[in-house]
């Protein structure tokens, strides 16, 4: 059994948290429809096919009006694009390539640099009154009805189908629609995943989301900026329309702030960071303007945390979260430009303000990997062996947090030790015991087949 040689620029792949899944770009357009539904029906064509993922995504053309577009894939490079367009032509469906983001300098440097400014986006109620969250006789009726619906053991889809044509009995004007639309899209949200995209349920929410995200539906201003929040939140992970999604997020950020709402305030800004870094890989833009608007959500962050850093409530929780994992964008941020002192400083930071918030195990660890790899690329033996180490203690005891098994910490911690082993040259005996740690402890990762080829059979 022989020892396969990993080198550490592989690495840069596991440090793409959560906040920003893989990376993106290029997709295949495979139809442009009118109707919604008829865009719909090829999407499930194509997915019939075993083409994965496939989003149908609303843009507005000079000429034709609003279109759905049918598009395959998110890929990072030219030739992957190439590779799907040709199976896909081998299937009987011809497409072209395009990009999902714009490429323009100018453009992209407004969306990024923009992202503590206040910009709407939604469309807010014509008679600028806010509805009253009082619960209405009307609002008791659907809570009773959603609760016999989601009590029944069918399946999550047919109780969304069932529950939805309960609340299609309530008028517009109602407010219990929009409260109820919102509780809608977080069901059908469930069943979507960043890395997979969003379900059909998910998808069909979205227009009457957007409806009282804009006041078309009536909601109170907590349900308004939650369906505000799920339209970003669509905008930026399924139809990873970065420029919208930014937009979308900063107002979600100044409404959130206007009513006192710090964990949906809080969530806002991760999200805008998130993007932001999305969309600066998407498109290829130096990261100088990416690493000073990041810089200042942290900051600004870091001031809102401080009146929540022993509050154990959800709101207090979710704003050290939030605000804990933009400074791990930022230290990834500093070493994607191999500031690697700027990026150590930002990491320690993370873990020392952090230290006692065993909720924060994860994030933790990985600040704890950040420093691993600033170790080896500074040939640092010390600081990456006690990094790795202190990652892989923490990792064992935390959830995942990110929501892809290659992208945990855990995983990280144990492949910068086995690169670690290489770069310091440790004896073959250790590196052999690290593949059979790895062997056991990762059983069916695919990552393993990235380090040990065709010995992870």
């Amino acid at each position: 059994m022989g020892v396969k040689r990993t080198f550490f620029p592989v690495t840069l792949i596991l440090f793409q948290s959560a906040c920003f899944h893989a990376q993106a770009g290029l997709t295949v357009q495979v139809g442009a429809f009118s109707n919604q539904e008829d865009a719909a029906d090829f999407k499930s064509r194509i997915e019939g096919q075993g083409f994965q993922p496939v989003i149908v995504r609303p843009e507005e053309n000079a000429e034709k009006g609003l279109l759905y577009k049918t598009l395959v894939g998110n890929f990072e490079t030219r030739a992957a694009a190439e590779a799907a367009k040709n199976a896909l032509e081998a299937s009987g469906t011809v497409g072209f390539i395009r990009n999902l983001n714009s490429r323009n300098v100018a453009d992209i440097r407004a969306a990024i640099t923009a992202a503590t400014q206040t910009v709407s986006y939604f469309s807010d109620p014509e008679n600028g009154q806010a509805v009253s969250s009082e619960e209405s006789s009307a609002t008791l009726n659907i809570k009773a009805m959603r609760e016999q619906v989601l009590a029944d053991e069918s399946t999550s889809s047919e109780k969304i189908k069932a529950w939805r044509q309960h609340v299609s009995l309530l008028s517009d004007a109602d407010p219990a629609k929009g409260g109820e639309l919102v509780r809608l899209g977080y069901l059908a949200g469930a069943n979507a995943s960043i890395y997979r995209g969003g379900s059909d349920d998910y998808v069909s929410i979205q227009p009457l989301l957007a409806e009282v995200a804009n006041g078309k539906i009536s909601a109170n201003d907590y349900d308004r900026l939650a369906a505000r929040a799920q339209v970003a939140h669509y905008l930026h992970y399924y139809l990873h329309d970065y420029q919208r999604a930014l937009s979308a997020y900063r107002q979600v950020l100044r409404d959130a702030l206007d009513i006192k709402d710090y964990r949906a305030a809080a969530n806002a800004r991760m999200e805008i960071a998130a993007a932001s870094f999305e969309f600066a890989k998407a498109t290829g833009i130096d990261f100088g303007d990416l690493q000073a608007a990041v810089s200042a959500l942290w900051n600004d962050a870091v001031q809102m945390q401080k009146q929540f850093l022993s509050d154990n409530s959800l709101t207090g929780k979710t704003v050290r979260q939030s605000t804990c994992r933009i400074g791990l964008m930022l230290s990834e941020i500093l070493m994607a430009q191999r500031n690697w002192s700027d990026a150590r400083s930002v990491a320690e930071s993370v873990i020392s303000i952090y230290q006692d918030q065993d909720e924060l195990g994860g994030e933790r660890a990985e600040a704890w990997c950040h420093l691993g790899r600033i170790g080896l690329e500074l040939r640092d033996k010390p600081l990456c062996y006690r990094a790795v180490d202190n990652a892989i203690a923490l990792g064992e005891k935390a959830n995942k947090i990110w929501g892809d098994e290659r992208r945990d910490p855990l995983w990280k911690a144990w492949a910068l030790k086995n690169a670690a082993s290489y770069y310091f040259d440790e004896p073959v005996e250790v590196r052999l015991q690290i593949k059979e740690q790895m062997m056991q402890r990762f059983k069916g990762n695919p990552g393993l087949k990235k380090y040990f080829g065709e010995d992870t059979e």
